[in-house]
């Protein structure tokens, strides 16, 4: 397929430069991926934006020319026009789950549960959960620290009370 750097570009871009199927991401992926028609040209697909994807080489094959032409065969989800989450659910052990006909074919045609794709997202969502875990502790940490001033600055409070208690005690001792 040919198109203009500039399309390629914009597309690799709105794609965030990872897979819109997979969600790999290019430095995962050692490199840029390809730009294919989500409905191919061969079955009326168009060089519009709307009808770009930026694939990894893996999804890009496993797709292939596929399209519904209805009846017994089931629609794959498109990336471009609805998010995952409305066909996937996303499993701890990075498993991806089908949540409907859509998301259960698409996981079969595209191969989404494939071994190294389930380890890479159950890596991603295991750094996510430990960069959340981090922010936490940032945050309770700022709070102890502001405690341990507060109870500092009391402390220097009590420590006045108590000299000026014992001052006045001296006074009437005498």
């Amino acid at each position: 397929m040919t198109l203009p750097d500039s399309i390629w570009e914009a597309v690799r871009l709105r794609a965030l430069c990872a897979c819109e199927f997979c969600g790999v991401s290019e430095i995962s992926g050692g490199g840029k991926f390809t730009v294919d028609h989500f409905r191919p040209k061969s079955r009326g697909g168009a060089d519009e934006a709307s009808n770009l994807v930026y694939a990894c080489f893996r999804c890009n094959i496993y797709k292939a020319d596929y399209w519904s032409t209805g009846g017994q065969q089931s629609p794959l989800w498109n990336p471009r026009e609805e998010p995952g989450s409305k066909y996937f659910a996303f499993g701890d052990n990075g498993q991806l789950h089908p949540l409907n006909a859509i998301g259960s074919f698409s996981i079969r045609q595209l191969r989404l549960n494939r071994p190294q794709l389930v380890e890479h997202r159950r890596k991603r969502h295991a750094e996510a959960r430990t960069e959340e875990l981090l922010k936490r502790l940032r945050s309770l940490s700022s709070v102890f620290n502001s405690l341990l001033e507060q109870t500092a600055d009391r402390t220097v409070i009590h420590q006045n009370l108590l000299r000026d208690l014992k001052a006045v005690l001296e006074l009437f001792e005498t």
